[in-house]
């Protein structure tokens, strides 16, 4: 908002010209402490299903699926085959969660949620947060470039919401994956890296500057699990399935971070 909110206007109410509540007052932006006209605050749909919750159970409940997504730009677009930059792309999918049950798996984007189009990640996250726990809901997905409708129960969020050898060089590799050095994960690097009992896959040990990989996002300390939409177990797995990729391709990584898992979109 371009409205003025003063010290101790926050956690009040911002009205329209007609008096009606359109928000909560939260924070100003400032570079010397005072207004400088640029206010945030809270959509008041937001701040009115958090006060019905409190009335009808005492505290604040809000839906949870279970997955952890990501958005979908134009180059990971370009690799599942979808026609536009758009949707939440599923990561993970936790064990014994809604998401599971349904049959959503890591690889699939949701596109619509209940009936309404999903544009990006924080669209799926704010309307599982706002459905109603135990509401039955229509989740439409692209898998494998095939459309995939499902139906899933909406549970409530946990109050735990914490998410969970030898080096192959650039030579030998496409120029995609020219700037990235892994390893195997030995018991050290597991242990500094914090990483699940049994997990397999490549630890990513060194990223080239300036190279496809650094600006795709690929990071020191990553975890490789998947390439091409293959399990990569170990640094052989990934010398095969680096082989065939071509100097103009692409490469879509699924790589384990600080416990979540994410896909990474390489191209040339």
């Amino acid at each position: 908002t371009d409205d003025a909110i003063n010290p101790g206007n926050s956690g009040g109410a911002l009205v329209n010209t007609r008096g009606e509540l359109i928000g909560i007052n939260t924070a100003i932006f400032s570079r010397t402490g005072g207004n400088m006209g640029i206010g945030f605050a809270i959509p008041s749909n937001m701040a009115k299903g958090v006060m019905d919750s409190l009335i009808k159970t005492g505290k604040v409940v809000r839906g949870y699926l279970g997955v952890s997504i990501q958005d979908v730009n134009a180059k990971i677009a370009k690799q599942f085959g979808l026609e536009q930059a758009q949707g939440a792309l599923v990561g993970d999918v936790v064990s014994g969660s809604p998401a599971e049950q349904a049959g959503i798996k890591s690889g699939d984007v949701i596109v619509r949620f209940d009936g309404k189009a999903i544009e990006n990640s924080t669209a799926l996250r704010h309307r599982a947060a706002e459905a109603p726990v135990g509401k039955s809901v229509e989740v439409d997905l692209v898998r494998e470039k095939k459309p995939v409708r499902l139906n899933l129960k909406v549970a409530e969020q946990p109050k735990d919401m914490t998410v969970a050898g030898d080096s192959v060089k650039g030579e030998g590799k496409s120029a995609t994956l020219a700037g990235i050095e892994v390893r195997d994960i030995s018991g050290d690097a597991a242990r500094q890296l914090n990483l699940p009992r049994g997990l397999q896959g490549v630890v990513v040990s060194q990223v080239e500057v300036g190279s496809a990989a650094e600006e795709a996002g690929v990071q020191t300390g990553d975890v490789i699990v998947e390439l091409n939409r293959k399990p990569v177990r170990n640094t052989e797995d990934f010398r095969r399935l680096s082989k065939p990729i071509g100097k103009n391709d692409g490469a879509l990584l699924l790589i384990v971070r600080q416990g979540g898992r994410l896909f990474i979109a390489i191209n040339q």
